[in-house]
């Protein structure tokens, strides 16, 4: 998924949105997400990223806005002044943003995007069998508090 604009006047959640600073929208209720969160919470050492699910408010708003399914989250976000990417694209801007060492793991933008996202969707496809679900967000710990909107 390319990068996409994201009209932020578009609903009221949307000006909730960290204007200088991404925010990734991710699915709460996928262990693998929220575990993923966690790890990029604790690598996030210069607080560089916030996190919303996307079954919350401002998830389902930035979903609707881009005319994607508010059920199905497929692939989770990165939105920054308001541009969004999405599967692949999404993880190598984390990874950008990272700084060293992970910036390295940056290489995997020479990989086609047809080859990187096929990759994604066998994952984002099987994660609930494979790692399974949640009832409720896994960051929720109080040192974790500051980065969830």
């Amino acid at each position: 998924m390319l990068a996409r604009s994201l009209d932020l006047t578009g609903h009221p959640e949307l000006v909730r949105i960290p204007k200088k600073l991404p925010l990734i929208v991710f699915d709460s209720d996928c262990v693998l997400c929220s575990r993923s969160m966690r790890i990029l919470a604790w690598m996030d050492r210069k607080n560089i990223f916030r996190l919303t699910p996307a079954q919350g408010n401002i998830g389902q708003a930035i979903y609707q806005s881009l005319d994607m399914p508010i059920d199905d989250y497929e692939t989770f976000l990165v939105v920054e002044q308001s541009r969004v990417w999405g599967k692949s694209d999404a993880i190598l801007q984390i990874i950008y943003r990272l700084g060293w060492p992970w910036r390295v793991l940056a290489i995997l933008r020479f990989v086609p995007r047809s080859i990187r996202d096929a990759i994604y969707m066998v994952v984002a496809r099987h994660r609930y069998r494979i790692f399974g679900r949640r009832q409720a967000c896994g960051l929720n710990q109080p040192s974790f508090s500051d980065k969830i909107i």
